[in-house]
């Protein structure tokens, strides 16, 4: 859910990319939002980095900076996501 207004601890402003390449991972995270690692129980572990190479070979995206970044992305996803199917 969107807040209505903007604050200076707003997600969207403290978590925004800082460059380039961080831009670039961030938009490539979105485009993998179907391609998880999963549990046997069905939690989310991460990003399906194999997906996530091929993707970024394709839209011209730095491996290197993939490599570095979206991991973190991945687990930070992953953890709301989980938190989300607990809570229902």
């Amino acid at each position: 859910m969107s807040c209505p207004e903007t604050c200076e601890e707003c997600p969207k402003i403290v978590n925004a990319p800082l460059t380039h390449e961080g831009a670039e991972v961030w938009a490539l995270s979105v485009h993998l939002y179907g391609q998880w690692r999963m549990t046997g129980n069905g939690a989310v572990l991460g990003f399906d980095m194999t997906s996530a190479m091929q993707m970024a070979d394709a839209l011209g995206v730095c491996r290197h900076a993939v490599a570095d970044m979206l991991p973190c992305i991945g687990i930070a996803m992953a953890q709301e996501l989980n938190k989300r199917d607990r809570d229902g």
